[in-house]
């Protein structure tokens, strides 16, 4: 198909709302179906960030972009591309485009990774502003199957429910709990397939999914590349679906069908997704492992500078996932004098009964024992349950507020239960 130019696509395409679940997905439909294209915001975000987001919607870079994703005059409902809206946590939410064509591409890697019935129910934990949310959405209407946004429902009735769940691990290790009997055992329901993105997913968490008779397919991908890398034993190993190519420097490139068409950045936050040809990046930083698997290290603006020494956060992470009793770990930088930032990591309980300081000093031995001593953490909190974004990722904000609080002092509100060491 053959772009028209960007002065043939009318400037107010994108249609901005908010609103409760239940309201919002009609009006996508309505808005769809009218040839509009949405651009659903979170509802919990201040009017000024709103009003910020809303604000590059409109404008020469706007329809331009709407061009290169395939608008012409007249398109409507299925063919229309889709906007979605990034989580807004490190500033100015962005609004990335995407054809028709490229999420039809990763609907179909999505039934590839899970199969597909035709009495099967695609559910999402998180809310409609997610773009997660909005794939889960445009995949079942586009192949006719019942949808269920079930952000606020219940887990066993979102389990009796829905057959296929598009999840962060926090959102899966909740509603496992959430399905599990008084004995412990998780009863799943109608649930048989979780697709885990957004963060690691610790093994323990996949086993216990898995001895609940659930096909888990947890995988590596961003909301401008769509899905790139799948979970193995070994690591994540990339589609057949793209193609990938690391640079030097770690940087990880993405070619193929599934990218978006590009983004509307915000003037604080300019440049995330950036091209070469017919390769995309997000700045993420990569290893390539003997086997051919690539170990995620973390974004490149991600990267913790103590001392003179860059220090990824992604491995310590996983690494103190490994210890037993642990959920989730988040590791970010402190800032400090001298030394720039020190290390801090925030670590989730399996058990929010359990001893903080025991916990604390066997992630201490585990890493002391497989780090160098510059990758240690020196700041530590215990939090019971680590602080969400509305999308289920861990609150970066909220978790450096918690870090940063001198020991014995209060954490922030939403920043969790805390416990200092």
């Amino acid at each position: 198909m053959t772009a028209p130019m960007p002065g043939a696509v009318p400037a107010d395409l994108f249609t901005p709302m908010r609103g409760a679940d239940a309201t919002i997905v009609t009006r996508i439909r309505a808005a769809r179906a009218a040839g509009r294209i949405p651009v659903v915001g979170d509802v919990r975000w201040p009017d000024a960030v709103w009003r910020a987001a809303r604000g590059p919607l409109k404008g020469p870079d706007a329809r331009a972009l709407l061009a290169a994703a395939g608008v012409r005059p007249g398109l409507a409902g299925a063919d229309l591309p889709w906007a979605t809206l990034t989580s807004g946590t490190t500033g100015t939410p962005a609004t990335i485009v995407r054809s028709a064509a490229s999420w039809r591409a990763s609907y179909r890697v999505t039934e590839r990774l899970v199969g597909l019935a035709a009495d099967d129910v695609i559910g999402i934990r998180a809310p409609l502003s997610s773009s997660l949310t909005l794939f889960a959405l445009g995949h079942a209407d586009d192949r006719g199957l019942p949808f269920v946004p079930g952000a606020g429902m219940p887990a066993r009735a979102f389990a009796d429910r829905v057959t296929i769940a598009h999840v962060t691990p926090s959102q899966l290790a909740r509603l496992l709990d959430g399905l599990a009997d008084a004995r412990g055992v998780v009863r799943p329901g109608r649930l048989r397939a979780a697709l885990v993105g957004a963060a690691h997913l610790p093994d323990r968490l996949r086993l216990r999914a898995e001895r609940a008779g659930l096909l888990v397919v947890a995988y590596y991908g961003a909301a401008e590349l769509s899905y790139v890398a799948v979970a193995r034993h070994d690591g994540l190993h990339p589609i057949p679906e793209v193609r990938t190519r690391v640079d030097a420097d770690g940087t990880l490139w993405v070619a193929g069908d599934l990218v978006a068409a590009g983004r509307l950045d915000p003037p604080d936050r300019p440049g995330l997704l950036r091209r070469d040809g017919d390769w995309h990046t997000v700045g993420d930083q990569v290893r390539r492992t003997p086997s051919g698997a690539l170990e995620l290290l973390g974004r490149e603006d991600g990267a913790i500078t103590t001392a003179g020494v860059t220090v990824p956060p992604a491995p310590v992470e996983r690494l103190v996932e490994t210890v037993p009793g642990v959920a989730a770990a988040v590791v970010v930088g402190v800032p400090a004098p001298v030394v720039g930032a020190l290390i801090g990591c925030a670590v989730e309980p399996e058990d929010a009964t359990a001893d903080p300081a025991a916990l604390v000093a066997a992630c201490r031995r585990t890493l002391a024992s497989r780090l160098p001593a510059t990758h240690v953490p020196r700041r530590w909190r215990v939090l019971a349950p680590l602080p969400l974004t509305a999308s289920g990722k861990p609150d970066r904000r909220a978790i450096l507020a918690a870090l940063g609080a001198t020991a014995g002092q209060a954490v922030p509100q939403g920043a969790g239960k805390a416990r200092a060491r």
